[in-house]
């Protein structure tokens, strides 16, 4: 009986596939087979491939003319016999127990799919950590549960992971049940994919462990020169996952919409920072259309505060002269929107108590706004800060004291403002004052995104 199928996409990485294969054959797990692709390599990592079948002759080896990995994976599911499917890059490397702890977890609980982490390491620097680690959530999820792949995505999907279909331990049997397979021919695959892996599996577990070696490298496809292709399979991509708005019912949409809407304002700016706008000017369109195409909506239908904020900074990356229309729409319904939330604030009730808890730029930007779509604030406003002493001191003409001294009868209301540090902030506001005084975050809450 096969156990785990590990499937190796292979494509120019000669010098690291022994390493690669050494660990997948040196495991605990021996129930295992090994299918590596070769992806049409230029390099020696054919021949490489040929050697290391003389050192296991159980690989199993298929060629095949560069179709890009998402083929190379599905080729290599499609041959599949084990009870799990595993997918290693061939530059990277598994711990020696990853397969035997995954299998464990996923029989024992019968699971869709395991989860686990990586540590990201610099090829040219002797392995030294890369940081911050975007594939490392074990200080983001603190328990053991377990969940559906929906239920851990809204949960946990807040902070900077990347999700990686190289962090998942999966059932065959699971795949098959929803043909599941990779976008071909196309670069950036695995977030269309590990989107709807989430939003069909029933049940699945994180192991805080990392499993996955990952090696940070210039010639890799994420650490490559990213040029105009690059952009087109991801704008591609991205279109891709809008079409999931309906999958299961629209179950986890909105942590998607999210997901690729990050997606978008990251390339916007890889345009930006590579020049990409001079080599192909309808790239701001497709990049616009593709957000609007998310949002299910132009400009002037969109309704949420954070929706319209993000369509005003993707454009911010676009070169000054580019769809002067759509970004004169974008701004009038941006400004439509903020002074809608910007009215409900206490901020505008004469002798209502309100204190903003946080000093930085974000907040800057906030009361310069608000002065200009609503004008003067009539509350009896003070500033909290983390760090002021006792000495006297005062942010934009208000007293600013330090929040350990926050009272109850000192304020009728807490404005949280800062998008990076909120959930602290609200934290130390609820262990100082419990839920007696109403707490409203900014960024969070309302969306209001500078």
């Amino acid at each position: 009986m096969i156990k785990t199928s590990i499937i190796i996409p292979v494509y120019n990485t000669a010098p690291y596939i022994e390493e690669c294969l050494d660990s997948v054959f040196c495991q605990t797990q021996k129930e295992i087979e090994v299918i590596a692709i070769d992806d049409g390599s230029t390099d020696d990592s054919w021949n490489v491939l040929m050697k290391m079948k003389e050192k296991y002759p159980g690989l199993i080896l298929v060629r095949q003319t560069h179709q890009c990995q998402g083929a190379a994976r599905n080729k290599g599911v499609e041959m599949a016999k084990g009870e799990y499917i595993y997918f290693l890059d061939s530059d990277d490397y598994i711990l020696r127990d990853t397969l035997e702890t995954c299998y464990q977890c996923a029989v024992g609980n019968k699971l869709d799919m395991v989860l686990f982490d990586a540590f990201s390491f610099w090829d040219s620097d002797g392995r030294a950590p890369v940081e911050p680690n975007e594939y490392d959530r074990h200080g983001l999820v603190k328990d053991k549960m377990l969940y559906s792949g929906v239920e851990f995505m809204e949960k946990y999907h807040e902070g900077p992971f990347i999700p990686s279909p190289c962090l998942i331990y999966c059932s065959a049997r699971f795949l098959e049940k929803y043909h599941m397979r990779f976008l071909e021919k196309i670069y950036f695959e695995d977030n269309e994919y590990y989107c709807k892996l989430m939003v069909l599996a029933d049940r699945i577990m994180y192991i805080p462990k990392m499993f996955y070696q990952r090696r940070c490298r210039s010639g890799s496809t994420t650490g490559g020169r990213f040029g105009l292709e690059k952009a087109k399979d991801y704008v591609e991509t991205v279109r891709r996952m809008a079409d999931l708005r309906t999958l299961r019912g629209g179950a986890g949409w909105h942590v998607i919409k999210g997901i690729s809407m990050d997606l978008l304002m990251h390339l916007a700016y890889l345009c930006w920072e590579n020049g990409l706008y001079r080599e192909e000017n309808l790239l701001p369109k497709w990049i616009l259309d593709t957000e609007k195409q998310i949002l299910g909506a132009p400009a002037e239908g969109v309704e949420g505060v954070k929706d319209i904020c993000h369509m005003k900074i993707l454009c911010g990356y676009f070169p000054f002269g580019d769809l002067c229309e759509e970004k004169q729409r974008i701004h009038v319904r941006y400004r439509q929107l903020l002074t809608r939330v910007f009215q409900n604030l206490p901020l505008s009730n004469a002798g209502c108590k309100v204190a903003i808890y946080g000093c930085g730029n974000y907040t800057e930007r906030f009361m310069g706004l608000y002065r200009e779509y609503i004008g003067d604030i009539q509350a009896d406003l003070i500033f909290l800060d983390s760090y002021t002493g006792n000495d006297t001191s005062t942010y934009m003409g208000f007293p600013v004291y330090n929040v350990k001294i926050i009272k109850e009868e000192m304020v009728d209301y807490i404005l949280v403002s800062s998008p990076r540090y909120e959930k602290e902030m609200c934290g130390t506001v609820y262990g100082l004052c419990g839920d007696k005084i109403p707490v409203v975050s900014l960024y969070g809450k309302l969306g209001i995104c500078l």
